[in-house]
């Protein structure tokens, strides 16, 4: 009496598993539903858990985390009533690939590591290949990537000795991704071009489709843009039929990237927004911060300075949203070259308000190096020393709609000019609006006129209510004007400089940053400040940043993390 039905639930089986392959994942979700129905009525409790741990495994493709986490959660308690410990496997192996797609890697290493013990109880090669299949793809992210190569070989000796080509597939793409990130661009293509053969062997779409991409970004590292841009139209296709949400936002990326490179600038720039717009729907983070480095990028060279400071800001919050405490190196490459091209940024947006000035050309870049001198005689944090760093560069951005007639001229200001000139403050920071620094920036822009006593502008600040970085900035500030030649006067002399800074100190400066940077400047600058300073080499303020003491820009970042088709989905 009980065959029939079992051959029905047999063949649910079998033709949700061939519409998951075809990628028709909503008709293949529906067989999955209808085995959970049946195998419910019949208390079937191992055959239950299977198929909800296959629904979660298609739920996560489609990116609807929460259902798919419910699923799995499900199993897992099914699984457990039922002592089976490979369904249990299963269950944690599905769970840590969703927490991936999130970067929270302490839970992704728990549930592998449960997923890990609990399969080593039976005998299912298949599974523990998948588990170190998965540890792989979490190490390789992580940038340890020996560890990921010694997991992705361990599952390559288990798939070979059990002759499934899908897994091996699959484990060949993710040692693609291990040897590009580790630059060894040819190695990485022999593994993509081994995984696409297998996976069009053993017809899985979804691999073959996502491994393109993958390759495109070898094409792309090796300048061969056209045949990049041939796959990412053929992934693309077949992503969007099979309704593969990770792949549709990494191909939208690469796009991008390639239109970027081909300086078809609006081109890029529409793609770079719907892979956010498909990674923001989807809480995709690593999607997220990837393309907003990659946009800082673009509008770096498209010359839109605001544009790119505000996806660098955005990229800075994802990334270290990402960052766990004990799993850093990765993220702390990214962070830091996200840093250095703000630094860069920063530098010619201070450059170009001075284009305006011949008198103060130069003028941002030596209060920079003056601040950071002082700064670092005060202990104080990395993080600070940055953000000051920033500040000090853009102190005077507001001026570039200060009139040059007002800027270069000769005789003292009337009352409404030099009311013109106080409002650059609060137009500096109107124009930073948007821009989400990771530091503390804006507020030593908008109060670097502030004065001690309380007769500055814009807000009338006065002491210690003045941030720290800009009572140092404006230090600095006051420095530079007077030892470098300005249209109402020539450049005074060191000995009256320092006599008026030291006049100024309890008035409109702080006298404790005065009587350090005093000290500063008579043990290390030259009598002739106008001839030393006028030129002050980059070099000097490059060892400054980020504690470089070698003026060494690191190479452009050409790391990314393992996507999320690297991982094995639990089945």
């Amino acid at each position: 009496m009980t065959a029939e039905p079992d051959r029905v639930i047999e063949d649910l089986f079998r033709e949700a598993h061939e519409l998951s392959l075809k990628g028709k994942l909503d008709e293949s979700a529906e067989r999955y539903k209808k085995i959970i129905r049946k195998t419910g009525r019949r208390k079937l409790t191992i055959l239950q858990s299977e198929a909800m741990r296959k629904l979660g495994s298609l739920l996560w493709r489609k990116a609807e985390t929460s259902k798919a986490m419910d699923y799995y959660r499900r199993s897992i308690l099914l699984s457990k009533k039922s002592g089976d410990d490979a369904g249990c496997a299963k269950a944690y192996n599905g769970i840590g690939s969703l927490y991936f797609n999130s970067g929270k890697w302490d839970k992704v290493e728990k549930y592998y590591t449960l997923a890990l013990e609990a399969g080593s109880t039976n005998e299912d090669p298949n599974l523990i290949a998948n588990i170190y299949n998965n540890l792989g793809a979490m190490n390789n992210i992580l940038g340890d990537w020996k560890m990921a190569i010694q997991h992705y070989e361990k599952a390559v000796d288990i798939y070979e000795t059990i002759k499934d080509d899908r897994g091996l597939a699959r484990t060949y793409n993710n040692l693609g991704l291990t040897y590009r990130d580790k630059g060894d661009w040819h190695k990485a293509s022999s593994y993509y071009r081994e995984c696409i053969r297998l996976s069009e062997e053993v017809d899985d779409v979804s691999l073959k489709s996502n491994c393109a991409l993958n390759e495109a970004q070898v094409l792309i590292k090796l300048s061969r843009l056209e045949d990049a841009r041939a796959l990412c139209e053929e992934a693309y296709e077949i992503l969007s039929d099979i309704g593969e949400v990770g792949g549709r936002a990494e191909a939208m990326m690469l796009y991008g990237v390639i239109y970027s490179k081909m300086n078809k600038l609006a081109l890029a720039e529409n793609h770079f927004t719907e892979s956010l717009k498909i990674n923001k729907a989807h809480g995709n983070l690593l999607g997220m911060a990837e393309c907003y480095r990659e946009m800082a990028v673009l509008y770096k060279d498209w010359g839109k300075n605001k544009k790119t400071l505000g996806c660098l800001g955005k990229a800075f919050k994802t990334f270290r949203t990402l960052k766990a405490s004990h799993y850093l190196d990765d993220i702390d490459t990214k962070i830091v070259d996200l840093e250095e091209l703000t630094f860069k940024i920063t530098r010619d947006m201070g450059t170009a308000v001075e284009s305006k000035d011949t008198y103060t050309f130069g003028h941002s870049q030596r209060v920079a190096h003056y601040a950071i001198e002082i700064v670092k005689k005060m202990k104080q944090d990395k993080e600070m020393v940055k953000g000051l760093m920033i500040a000090a560069y853009l102190h005077d951005l507001g001026k570039v709609k200060v009139t040059k007639k007002i800027l270069q001229k000769p005789r003292k200001l009337t009352v409404k000019e030099f009311s013109i000139i106080q409002q650059h403050p609060d137009w500096g920071i109107k124009m930073l609006e948007g821009i989400d620094f990771p530091w503390e920036v804006k507020p030593l822009v908008r109060s670097h006129q502030e004065k001690w006593d309380g007769s500055g502008y814009p807000d009338g600040l006065a002491g210690e209510d003045i941030p720290l970085g800009a009572r140092i900035i404006a230090v600095a500030d006051v420095f530079d004007a007077l030892t470098t030649e300005r249209p109402y006067r020539p450049a005074l002399p060191l000995k009256e400089a320092l006599k008026i800074l030291k006049d100024e100190a309890g008035k409109g400066l702080d006298p404790v940053i005065v009587k350090k940077f005093l000290r500063l400047v008579k043990a290390n600058l030259p009598a002739d400040l106008k001839d030393s300073l006028s030129a002050m080499p980059m070099s000097s303020f490059l060892k400054l940043w980020g504690g470089n003491s070698t003026g060494r820009i690191s190479k452009e970042n050409n790391q990314r993390e393992a996507n999320l088709t690297s991982l094995v989905r639990a089945g």
